[in-house]
């Protein structure tokens, strides 16, 4: 191999990983030496370039220090993995001898058993022919880039490729690719990739956009870099989570209509709010992220937005988002403000805040839920009041102090409470219910099994996010037996009310997952 091929190369030996930083000679020695990087500190590193005085290269993780050194020298030796090129990994991930090609009859299905695959040459045979592949997945395959020579004309259905945790160090290796793929892509993956900025990226670009980018677990990959990679490629939808970004320095292209920003140390998204065409975004799993003020005339567009497991405590943040015109969508839980509420109750408020969300935690709020929602709030509102009052005739006057409140109580009216009220409508309507996940409906002691209070107005689709966070699945079907009947029902009808189907408390909802 080449000397032009080393330098800047990714590599693996005995488990431990690494770049080559420099290639030749070492003085005092003899033969050809290489000088590398590690990537991990205090396993193989023993100086920062230097050997007796001399600088050959320069150490440039961030984690690299003095105290911690990641450079040394090594031999180029057979046993290092230099890793390999998309084209042959690309056949050796889809295309095996004949010789060694075994096509089994059956494939595992784990507590279902065996389950038959009479079909599963002909998927392997599909799969094997280049041209009817729209999806190339070769995440985890030690690829470093593509040679000038390979030729990826074969891949030109190809819409979707997957090219997370390789060997990818440089971003010329990811042009040479996307100009050697006919087609356009929608989606490319080169999450947790070896990318340390700055990068090399060409000023005039590759000459094809890619739809949506994936670039998660990049934590050496600064936001002015991945700024230039989304304008260079015309990118729509950009995912840059779990990287430890934390300034969004950087003004993003108006191509952005969907920006996915999870678990990373994000404090301030205000200079994102002049992209024009932004409508999805995703700042979950932030907790440095505690405030939210939203200027005139920012995120126009924005329907969705996902702020859980962020750090917003305060309920003149929710009302900040009611400045946001266009926005239907929004998650919420985890955050610190609804800790301490019971769930129905922090549905509650958030509905009551929040007059123009339609859909909230993954479930879509009815015309009725947002009246019953509404109505409890404000008693809820009232009895909060009225621990601090000596005359019940102030309620009415302290309840609308709050702009939102007045509007509430205008279009509701007051609630009928007392200081000594303990019940109320919607609580009486309040169901305590068993959600169980299980194989089928015979299972007596089920994998999954919780109690929550359900209102008895719910309709069957609200059910469903909580049935997919239990059963970790989007595909399964959902039965009740009611405290009074010791027979099955399904829960077929995504419109209908639970109180058609008798829910009473004790009842059991089971999730079978198909």
């Amino acid at each position: 191999m080449g000397s032009s091929f080393l330098v800047g190369r990714w590599f693996v030996i005995d488990g431990d990983t690494g770049i080559v930083r420099y290639q030749g000679p070492v003085d005092g020695t003899q033969g050809e030496w290489l000088g590398v990087e590690w990537s991990q500190p205090g396993r193989r590193g023993k100086h920062l370039g230097t050997k007796n005085n001399k600088q050959y290269f320069k150490c440039e993780f961030p984690h690299s220090s003095p105290q911690q050194p990641t450079g040394s020298f090594i031999r180029n030796i057979e046993r290092i993995n230099w890793g390999t090129t998309l084209l042959s990994a690309a056949r050796a991930r889809y295309i095996a001898e004949e010789s060694d090609l075994t096509i089994p009859s059956t494939i595992d299905g784990r507590h279902r058993g065996k389950i038959e695959a009479p079909r599963l040459n002909t998927i392997m045979n599909f799969q094997r022919d280049f041209s009817k592949l729209t999806v190339l997945g070769l995440d985890n395959q030690n690829i470093y880039g593509s040679l000038e020579t390979d030729n990826l004309s074969e891949f030109h259905r190809v819409s979707t490729l997957l090219l997370a945790q390789n060997f990818i160090s440089q971003w010329g290796e990811v042009e040479r690719i996307l100009k050697q793929i006919p087609t356009n892509l929608h989606t490319l993956d080169i999450s947790a990739n070896p990318l340390y900025s700055p990068l090399e990226i060409s000023p005039t670009g590759v000459g094809k956009p890619v739809h949506s980018l994936r670039l998660d677990n990049s934590p050496f990959v600064d936001w002015h870099d991945v700024c230039r990679i989304a304008c260079s490629l015309q990118v729509c939808s950009l995912s840059h989570g779990w990287s430890q970004l934390k300034s969004l320095d950087t003004q993003l292209p108006d191509s952005i209509e969907e920006l996915k920003l999870e678990c990373n140390l994000i404090t301030d998204i205000s200079s994102l709010g002049q992209l024009r065409n932004l409508r999805l975004l995703d700042i979950s799993g932030n907790p440095s992220f505690t405030h939210l003020a939203i200027a005139p005339d920012t995120f126009t567009k924005l329907e969705s937005l996902d702020i859980s497991q962020t750090g917003i405590s305060s309920w003149s943040d929710i009302d900040e988002l009611n400045k946001l015109p266009s926005l239907h969508s929004l998650k919420t839980t985890p955050i610190p403000l609804l800790q301490d509420l019971p769930e129905e109750s922090a549905r509650s408020h958030l509905i009551a805040h929040l007059p123009h969300v339609q859909k909230l935690d993954g479930s879509l709020i009815s015309s009725s839920e947002r009246i019953e929602m509404e109505r409890y709030f404000l008693l809820l509102r009232a009895r909060d009041i009225l621990v601090t009052l000596s005359q019940i005739d102030d309620l009415q006057q302290e309840m609308c102090k709050c702009p939102r409140t007045k509007q509430l109580v205008q279009k509701h009216g007051m609630p009928s409470v007392s200081q000594s009220a303990t019940s109320n409508k919607l609580e009486a309507r309040l169901v305590q219910v068993t959600i169980q996940v299980a194989q089928d409906l015979d299972q007596q002691k089920p994998n999954i099994q919780i109690c929550r209070k359900l209102i008895q107005s719910m309709l069957v689709r609200q059910l469903r996010p909580i049935g997919m966070r239990l059963a970790k699945t989007r595909n399964f079907s959902m039965f009740i037996q009611t405290a009074s009947l010791d027979t099955w029902s399904p829960l077929d009808a995504d419109n209908r009310e639970l109180s058609f189907y008798g829910i009473d408390d004790n009842s059991l909802v089971r999730i079978i997952p198909n």
